[in-house]
């Protein structure tokens, strides 16, 4: 791992085919990653990475990837201490347009990369208490419409809460009740469009 750097924390959703699980496992070992994948008798497949335990009793990160309608879905939450694992992760959830938080620990500082549909969306700093965007991506209404009507509604629901968790820390930050309402105004479309989707 980099000078600095102790860990970095991963909070990860992917969906991929059956062609692209061998895909993703052919990347992790290319990495030298050392994957153990496993079998489970409903079909799922658990991707385990014993070298990157850190105690005889702490487990490494496990990546479970349960079959759901002939695709596997993978929604995981790890601390990874290795920068070759953790740099193959990225590359995966980028690589399959999956969404994605990596958390990087080091000296005094944090940083957050913000992936959704295997896309940057946002790159957060927090050093001494206080936070700054070092770059976001703003996506048009239109570009987010586009989106909606290419992906599943499965998807949608995703991105969906993605933004209004992006929203709500943002409200939480903001020190004008304009700019709150405004925010308000948006979360309220949003929450309708996501009741809408989950009926």
């Amino acid at each position: 791992m980099a000078e600095g750097i102790s860990a970095i924390y991963v909070k990860a959703h992917l969906e991929v085919t059956e062609s692209e699980l061998d895909g993703l496992i052919v990347l992790l070992r290319e990495r030298r990653t050392f994957p153990e994948v496993r079998v489970l008798e409903n079909g799922s497949q658990e991707i385990a990475f014993p070298n990157e335990r850190q105690t005889d009793t702490e487990l490494g990160p496990v990546l479970e990837f349960a079959k759901v309608d002939g695709r596997y879905v993978c929604q995981v939450s790890c601390r990874v201490i290795n920068a070759r694992l953790a740099g193959a992760l990225r590359l995966a959830v980028s690589r399959y347009k999956g969404n994605g938080l990596f958390h990087r620990y080091g000296d005094g500082f944090m940083m957050a990369y913000e992936y959704r549909l295997g896309t940057v969306v946002k790159i957060t700093e927090i050093k001494d208490g206080v936070t700054t965007v070092l770059y976001q991506y703003n996506a048009t209404v239109r570009d987010l419409e586009v989106l909606y009507h290419k992906d599943t509604v499965e998807r949608q629901i995703v991105l969906l809460r993605l933004e209004i968790d992006r929203l709500l820390d943002l409200r939480t930050r903001l020190k004008t009740a304009q700019s709150a309402r405004a925010i308000d105004g948006q979360l309220s479309g949003l929450a309708a469009r996501l009741a809408e989707l989950e009926r």
